[in-house]
């Protein structure tokens, strides 16, 4: 296309600027995708864009590898990362995008299909460094369950030189669990043990009334149970049958607490009413060795615009 063709087909929306001299269509197929979807897109839109500038030296990283990986999109972390050997060159990639000069080990580093990412270990490390670790967490639950080997990260995070974050990425790789099925419900966990809860259980299971019932994350021996509740709830039939559920479970003696996103946020807010629920119902709170390494941390994301 000549320049004005380019540039009215980009006023027109028919065309999306996805770096400087590389543009996306705006297909119709793109119709109707929802948030999550749209942004996913975007994201790896950004990536393809960049690709064909990295050197065999250099690799996606952090949170654009998990991106690849199919981990949880990290808000207003869209922009591509990348790892480059601490001496190699500058190269048209740096614009638009974070470079990480740092040395990937071989072992470290993979392919998939014909793009060079960092391994599931090394990128869910990494993320733990580069995130707060509200956000770090739900990357590491995510990990889990697509096959991260728990102890090759803990390992590669031992190993890796830059000691900075590293008794963070630890703390939170031994609390990462596969049993956290959104990433919402991974931050619920998390602010929970920040809050002082002790001994909690994801998906734990409950027969109650003839019926087979999980809860999100409960407090083992209190019967407590924390759930988190997601749009799709939210429907009529979906809003009869979470009612008849919580009915039967508060029958067999258990109590529900229920949390949506806007109840995540503050998180200042939301362990003050974690704490609550502890003292309604006469249960400890203790101090977790997560809670010892994040005490001087911001646990959350900064404000983005």
């Amino acid at each position: 296309m000549d320049r004005t063709d380019l540039y009215r087909a980009v006023r027109e929306q028919r065309v999306r600027r996805l770096r400087h001299g590389i543009y996306g269509l705006n297909s119709q197929a793109e119709e109707g995708l929802d948030s999550y979807k749209g942004r996913e897109l975007t994201v790896l839109e950004r990536i393809s864009a960049v690709r064909g500038f990295l050197t065999d030296d250099d690799c996606f990283s952090h949170t654009s590898a998990a991106a690849l990986w199919g981990l949880p999109l990290t808000p207003g972390y869209d922009i591509p990362h990348f790892s480059s050997p601490s001496t190699s060159p500058n190269h048209a990639a740096a614009r638009g995008t974070i470079r990480h000069r740092m040395d990937v080990l071989p072992e470290h580093r993979t392919m998939l299909g014909d793009v060079a990412v960092t391994s599931l270990e090394r990128t869910t490390v990494d993320c733990l460094r580069l995130l707060p670790p509200e956000l770090g967490i739900a990357i590491a639950d995510s990990a889990l369950r697509v096959g991260m080997d728990r102890d090759l990260a803990l390992e590669i995070n031992q190993t890796i030189p830059n000691r900075r974050f590293r008794k963070r990425a630890h703390a939170l790789l031994a609390f990462a669990d596969v049993g956290a099925e959104s990433p919402r419900e991974s931050q619920l966990r998390f602010h929970l043990s920040v809050a002082g809860w002790q001994e909690l259980e994801t998906q734990t299971y409950v027969y109650a009334d003839g019926a087979d019932y999980y809860l999100d994350v409960t407090a083992s021996g209190y019967q407590v149970g924390f759930e988190f509740d997601g749009l799709d709830k939210y429907t009529p039939d979906a809003l009869r049958q979470e009612k008849l559920r919580e009915h039967t479970l508060r029958a067999a003696g258990w109590h529900i607490e229920r949390f949506i996103s806007r109840d995540l946020t503050p998180p200042d807010l939301l362990q003050s009413r974690l704490r609550q629920i502890a003292r309604d119902r006469n249960i400890p709170l203790g101090t977790s060795e997560l809670q010892r390494v994040l005490q001087h941390s911001p646990i959350t994301a900064r404000p983005r615009p």
